[in-house]
């Protein structure tokens, strides 16, 4: 089944292939140190959802249910009450489907719903705070023709054991002795020294990119050094041992998943996998992919059961993303978070801890959103690692959202009416000031001017805080070499390919969008469409001139799409500086 996970809205399937990672499209919930609000970005933004209460147990609220639609999918969104997440409670399980009853709702021969067999839906979350899945009117089998239809929304919710450990490491790295690593139980607000790593290349930051092997129940760190070292603690020897040196950098945030340690030196986007000897030694280490983005800071990384990297670095703004070590290195942006240390708790959830506020939260991984816990014995921690994975069975009950019963006795299983928009708005998008035919370098003045060139660069839109006065974009089109010298301003970045990813909402025929693509100079480039090897318009312009191009987009369905810009060029040392570029 084909999930859109907040704000996702694409198959995630598409599996675009940059850098030798692939991407998917990024998401954004600005939030507070709280228990934080999600920002939505629904299909169409104007579009006001119906709101329906999540009861749990018949009778207990602990929620609410958003239904939207853009005249091509309708989106149902399942969302906890703050009072319910600090309660403990979580979805498990969510299950829905809309239209008529038994022809397009799944019910048997009592009337009773069918969950099992329902459209949409998740039977394996894991714990979560909000769900939201998009699906075709053509999917769920039913036209959006504006009449009214029925949305069935099921969910399993449980309630955690207040008592259950959260047991994770760390380093207290910023509060007292800088080499010391705790075991910290979050949900008990507890912590206990355990070791001390000194004098192993002693550092200010004190042991980093901390990973847990629960198979030898020995916990890996690391050490600043040129290059950094891995050390391992031995918790039945109770004793330090050196593993081996680790390539690409500083070594700060570490995760472990089927026997390898895994890691992005700082200031990178290469993740590394490192396999070992059966005596905790360093084997072999293997550059595994690229995603071409600086993640700057970390920060730090926890690895779930089933090989998910989920990430938290300091870029600008501060993210928080994750990589799929099982599906090609699949790179999606969730959300804009503070800088974090992350772990999953011995209870299986995902926690983060705040070196700066020294309070830790649960965070919710589906879209970021943080619910405060708060400090532990007034340490500040500097990395953190998984703890060994012990989880406590939640007491799960059914939920509904709805008025109106399916049957008038015995099953309490609720349904309620929709009445669709059947409307779609499409979102478009600018990068960068139409300033026309001006000087080039003034008119491409709000680029970046770091005199950096890459291969290929690639942007999604909706990353830049402000796209239009400030793009993090090369705004120079050329060969590696070329560079403009121009007194007391440093050259403007450059890339050989651009590669924009960006959202429709919409379906649209051949020429009923259009790419705006204003430039300076000479030289040729060639624009691609989803990467399909065939050119869809091709621009050149006379030296040193100003030339608009308006380029019609090929048919193209609702979801993620790339427009790559290819510089074919005249030869080294050669190239053309961006004005702007519009989807119009």
């Amino acid at each position: 089944m084909k999930k859109v996970l907040f704000l996702m809205v694409g198959v995630l399937a598409l599996g675009l292939v940059f850098a030798g990672c692939s991407h998917i499209a990024n998401i954004t919930t600005p939030g507070t140190t709280e228990t934080e609000g999600v920002a939505y970005l629904t299909r169409s933004p104007e579009f006001d959802p119906t709101v329906v209460t999540l009861l749990a147990g018949q009778d207990l609220a602990v929620g609410t249910v958003e239904v939207w639609d853009d005249g091509v999918q309708l989106c149902v969104t399942y969302k906890l009450s703050a009072d319910a997440i600090q309660d403990g409670w979580l979805i498990y399980e969510t299950h829905w489907d809309a239209g008529e009853l038994d022809t397009d709702i799944p019910i048997n021969k009592k009337g009773n719903p069918q969950v099992g067999l329902f459209s949409g839906g998740d039977d394996n979350l894991g714990g979560v705070a909000s769900y939201s899945e998009c699906k075709t009117f053509e999917e769920l089998g039913i036209v959006c023709d504006e009449a009214q239809i029925k949305v069935a929304t099921h969910a399993v919710v449980g309630q955690r054991d207040v008592n259950c450990p959260a047991v994770m490491y760390g380093t207290s790295g910023v509060s007292g002795d800088l080499d010391k690593i705790y075991e910290i139980d979050v949900n008990g607000l507890t912590s206990t020294m355990l070791f001390n790593t000194s004098p192993l290349n002693p550092h200010i930051n004190g042991p980093n990119g901390n990973a847990y092997d629960p198979d030898n129940n020995w916990l890996y760190y690391s050490k600043y050094a040129s290059p950094d070292y891995l050390y391992f603690y031995d918790f039945v020897n109770l004793v330090n041992n050196p593993a081996g040196s680790l390539p690409g950098g500083q070594v700060a945030s570490g995760g472990w998943y089927n026997g390898k340690f895994y890691y992005f030196p700082q200031q990178s986007g290469k993740l590394y996998e490192t396999s070992f000897n059966l005596d905790g030694t360093i084997a072999n280490t293997t550059l595994l992919c690229d995603t071409g983005i600086n993640f700057g800071a970390f920060g730090d990384i926890a690895i779930t059961q089933d090989g998910l990297i989920y990430g938290s670095s300091n870029m600008n703004p501060a993210r928080f993303w994750s990589v799929d070590l099982m599906n090609g290195y699949q790179y999606t942006e969730i959300s804009e978070m503070p800088h974090m240390q992350l772990a999953f708790g011995s209870d299986g959830l995902l926690y983060g801890h705040d070196a700066n506020d020294g309070n830790f939260y649960w965070i919710d991984p589906l879209n970021g959103v943080r619910s405060l816990i708060g400090p532990v014995n007034g340490l500040k921690f500097t990395d953190l690692a998984s703890g060994p994975y012990a989880p406590c069975d939640p007491s799960n009950v059914t939920a509904w959202a709805g008025e109106t019963r399916f049957v008038v006795k015995g099953n309490w299983a609720t349904y309620f009416t929709y009445d669709p928009e059947c409307q779609c708005t499409e979102q478009f998008w600018q990068i960068g000031t139409p300033d026309g035919p001006v000087n080039p370098i003034a008119g491409s003045a709000e680029y970046p001017a770091n005199e950096v060139w890459y291969e290929t660069f690639n942007y999604v839109v909706g990353t830049d805080e402000d796209p239009i006065n400030s793009p993090s974009i090369p705004g120079y089109i050329g060969s590696c070499n070329v560079c403009d010298i121009v007194s007391g301003r440093p050259c403007t970045d450059t890339t050989e390919r651009l590669n924009i990813q960006f959202e429709l909402y919409c379906t649209h025929e051949e020429g009923e969008l259009a790419l705006i693509y204003d430039r300076y100079g000479s030289e040729t480039d060639t624009l691609y469409f989803d990467f399909d090897g065939t050119p869809f318009a091709t621009v050149v312009a006379t030296e040193g001139g100003f030339k608009q191009f308006t380029l019609p987009l090929p048919a193209s369905a609702a979801g993620t799409h790339t427009i790559s810009i290819a510089y074919e060029g005249g030869g080294d040392a050669n190239g053309h500086y961006i004005d702007y570029l519009e989807l119009v």
